[in-house]
């Protein structure tokens, strides 16, 4: 009987490791595969590396080797996000951007939510309009951040690239 217990204690706790192993995000994958794949990665948990640039009005994720470089995700920041956030900060308040790992939930362009009470000429205007993110809906796509995993002084290359 003690064996039939510790067996069944055994099973479960590889079956729950094996559950929330899942459910977890793996190895990190880079903005481009995001940005490109928005469908696959919409809606579940992923780890993301990319630059976070931050401004007066949003925080967004580029990568200078995906589409010039150009701001691709808005980034916002869960009410109880974990890791290394005062190293972020440290490197923000510094230069305005940084290398960054994150785990959160991705959103990608979904459709927009109507009012049935809207006009019907409105509601065909928005008919199949993606929703957008961040301030003055500028991107479409986001990521709700719950874990930053990893802060890094790193330079983006972006300025050299200008002159």
């Amino acid at each position: 009987m003690r064996r039939l217990v510790i067996l069944g204690v055994v099973g479960f706790g590889f079956v729950a490791g094996v559950c929330w192993s899942q459910s977890q995000p793996s190895g990190a994958v880079d903005l481009c595969t995001v940005a490109t794949n928005i469908q696959v990665y919409s809606g579940k948990p992923v780890r993301l590396t990319a630059f976070l640039g931050a401004g007066a009005e949003q925080d967004v994720l580029y990568d200078p080797k995906c589409r010039n470089g150009e701001p691709l995700v808005y980034v916002s920041f869960s009410p109880k996000v974990t890791g290394q956030m005062k190293a972020l900060h440290r490197i923000i308040k510094k230069k305005r951007y940084a290398l960054v790992t994150i785990e959160g939930t991705m959103r990608g362009p979904e459709p927009v939510k109507l009012d049935p009470k809207l006009p019907d000429w409105l509601k065909d205007r928005f008919k199949n309009a993606p929703k957008r993110y961040g301030h003055l809906d500028s991107l479409e796509m986001m990521i709700e951040v719950g874990r930053l995993v990893d802060a890094k002084d790193v330079d983006d290359g972006m300025k050299a690239a200008a002159k």
